[in-house]
């Protein structure tokens, strides 16, 4: 068999636990009684199988109120002879929750926790009836870090992003997960070989030394129809990939080629030399089964690297029409003249007002501290701060503004709060929630035009403390009362781009970038920040 396209020659170098084989799941309902036995059923199934290694515990996938992800592991582990990797999600949980988990799950003798934003709440009448927290990725791993420190900790990256802002936000919120204490790196499930291939080559040499492993899916007709309406944030299913999916159903043997597909990609992604493969939609034995065998029957074949990616394309085909913008491209990524005026001019009134080696900011910040001394001034403060920053920016009366190190986008104008990075719910530039566009990537725009992006590769911005919600940052700010921000070591020694797969896939296929972006590094060296 000879493969349509040929691979680079390099391959990063890979520590030796590559054959990882997760399977993901659901936990059940205690319920119902029924999926449970099947559920046991499943958990058996991956004990005595030789392809399997374990197992991963999703975590409030169906519903808000889903069986914890830890309780069910520990009930796994008992059937399955090992702890499966855990998911832990911030949605919905303070930070004082998930540090109670944190401690919980290293009581309990958790190996692995994937540690996630998570996408949005499912009860949409919560989010009416007030500020629903959610737990920054970045501020999760570091709270794990402290308080399970003996727990791997696992971050997710996804690369499969359409827009260039979507892209690099996520390699850049990538980098602060890794200094935050990230262990191991999960990608989102995708679809494109060519970018698996890519995000590998980017994290080997961004990231040294930690494994990566890739998500997939299992597609039969039901959940391909999910993944088709845009149901799950974050994946886009190809119209290529869809259009195969219909026609397999139609084949009596569907279900066949339904495992045979997920064997290709795991053989694959394994060649192409990934740590280890996480299986998402596999929820009953006969599946894990299928798919098991499906890959030993795969392995006898004994198929070269190249040959198995053309089977990628023949059951996962590329979309010619769906290009990954990997690089920086000239004409992409850029700020607005409007977006640069107001930097500009926000970034003059920050240092006027607050800069302590300013005379003005000096003297403001003893003003304010002094009005703070009194509870008439408290109010003054908090209504004026209110007042003439609520216009602005959209400011929420946090009590910790963060605005000069997010590029005076204020966090709070994300539905999520999250001050670090986006989440990996967004399309085309476009919220996860679907109604505007992503504040990280006004953030990526304005970083990029003013040499900022080092900043948003590296500096760690802490969650705000409950307590101080609804007062002034003014005055927590000159009382010194600040959270403070932690700046995490740079991404490799030299970092560097990934190819321009928005001039198409083959450069990519092929291995071979453009000349004029292998000077565009994804992370910016250090000391290049400029107000």
């Amino acid at each position: 068999m000879t493969s349509a396209t040929a691979l680079p020659t390099q391959a990063p170098d890979v520590p030796s636990d590559r054959s990882e084989l997760i399977l993901e799941v659901v936990a059940p309902d205690p319920a119902t009684t029924g999926p449970a036995s099947e559920f046991r059923d499943l958990v058996h199934s991956v004990r005595e199988s030789a392809n399997w290694t374990t197992m991963a515990i999703a975590d409030r996938v169906h519903s808000d109120a889903d069986p914890g992800a830890l309780d069910t592991a520990r009930q796994v582990a008992d059937e399955l002879g090992r702890f499966p990797l855990v998911h832990v999600t911030g949605k919905g949980r303070t930070a004082g929750e998930l540090t109670e988990l944190a401690a919980k799950a290293a009581r309990a003798g958790v190996d692995e926790a994937l540690l996630m934003t998570g996408d949005r709440i499912k009860d949409r009448a919560r989010e009416h009836g007030g500020r629903v927290p959610y737990t920054d990725s970045v501020n999760l791993v570091e709270l794990w870090r402290q308080h399970a420190p003996q727990v791997r900790r696992g971050a997710v990256v996804n690369p499969f992003k359409l827009v260039e802002e979507d892209l690099r936000n996520q390699l850049l919120k990538l980098n602060l997960k890794v200094g935050a204490g990230a262990d191991v790196v999960t990608t989102q499930i995708g679809f494109s070989w060519p970018v698996y291939v890519e995000f590998l080559r980017y994290a080997a040499r961004a990231h040294p030394g930690v494994p990566v492993r890739a998500a997939v899916c299992y597609l039969p007709m039901g959940v391909a129809r999910v993944f088709a309406a845009g149901s799950v944030p974050g994946v886009v299913l190809p119209s290529s990939v869809w259009a195969r999916i219909q026609r397999d159903a139609a084949d009596p043997g569907a279900r066949t080629l339904y495992a045979r597909r997920v064997a290709v990609q795991v053989l694959t992604l394994r060649a192409l030399g990934y740590n280890g493969v996480q299986v998402a939609c596999l929820h009953r034995p006969v599946g894990a089964e299928r798919v098991a065998a499906a890959i030993e029957d795969l392995e006898r074949e004994r198929l070269s690297r190249d040959d198995l990616c053309a089977l990628w394309e023949q059951s996962v085909p590329l979309d010619p029409a769906v290009r990954y913008p990997i690089a920086h491209q000239a004409e992409t990524g850029l700020a607005s003249r409007l977006e640069r005026a107001r930097y500009r001019a926000l970034d003059a009134v920050d240092h006027a007002m607050f800069d302590p080696d300013n005379p003005v900011g000096a003297q403001s910040t003893a003003a304010v501290r002094a009005l703070g001394a009194r509870p008439a001034g408290r109010r003054l403060l908090q209504v004026v701060e209110d007042a003439s920053k609520r216009p602005l920016v959209g400011c929420q009366m946090c009590g910790f503004c963060r605005l000069p190190h997010t590029m005076y986008v204020c966090p709070e104008t994300c539905p999520k709060g999250l001050a670090n990075g986006p989440c990996g719910g967004t399309s085309d530039g476009t919220c996860e929630f679907g109604d505007r566009p992503c504040i990280h990537n006004l953030k990526y725009r304005t970083a990029q035009a003013f040499d900022r992006l080092d900043q948003l590769a590296h500096t760690v911005i802490p969650p705000v403390p409950e307590p101080i919600r609804g007062s002034s940052s003014w005055l927590n700010h000159a009382q010194g009362r600040d959270p403070q921000l932690r700046q995490v070591p740079p991404a490799g020694a030299t970092p560097i781009p990934l190819h321009p797969a928005a001039h198409g896939v083959d450069q990519v296929v092929r291995g071979e970038p453009l000349k004029d972006c292998d000077s565009q590094p994804i992370l910016p060296a250090t000391g290049t920040t400029r107000r």
